[in-house]
């Protein structure tokens, strides 16, 4: 890290994410896991990424629902960040999901709804009770 000019910091690590053809992905939402050495990463394309950090390379890459994309993700609980947690949830336009990177397909569906819900956000307690919105 380093300040510019303008006081602002800046990052100086030169990772990037990548898909797996290498083409650079337009992440909309960030979560870091494992002691910050792992990040998953919601692309522009609706796709999950999970990338290692010290590695600096893709892990795998989650096409969980085909038809809307993923929106949003959240960790099992509120502070599963000081727990050693390995799942997530997370949210497409109608469905939530429970994410597990460490299964070869990801995920396992939890819950699909049949009217347009329209889901574009998600929050979760200490207790790992979820609450979705839209």
């Amino acid at each position: 890290m380093k300040i510019d000019e303008g006081n602002q910091i800046k990052s100086t690590s030169q990772h990037r994410l990548l898909n797996k053809s290498d083409a650079e992905v337009d992440a909309n939402v960030l979560l870091l896991h494992d002691n910050d050495n792992k990040v998953m990463a919601i692309g522009a394309d609706g796709k999950l990424y999970y990338h290692d950090l010290n590695k600096q390379k893709l892990v795998n890459e989650y096409e969980i629902d085909k038809e809307h994309g993923l929106i949003d993700i959240h960790p099992e609980c509120k502070f599963a960040d000081t727990d050693n947690f390995n799942t997530f949830k997370a949210i497409s336009q109608d469905t939530i999901y429970e994410i597990d990177p460490r299964l070869a397909k990801g995920t396992e569906l939890m819950k699909r709804y049949s009217t347009e819900t329209q889901f574009n956000t998600m929050a979760v307690d200490q207790k790992g009770r979820f609450a979705v919105g839209s």
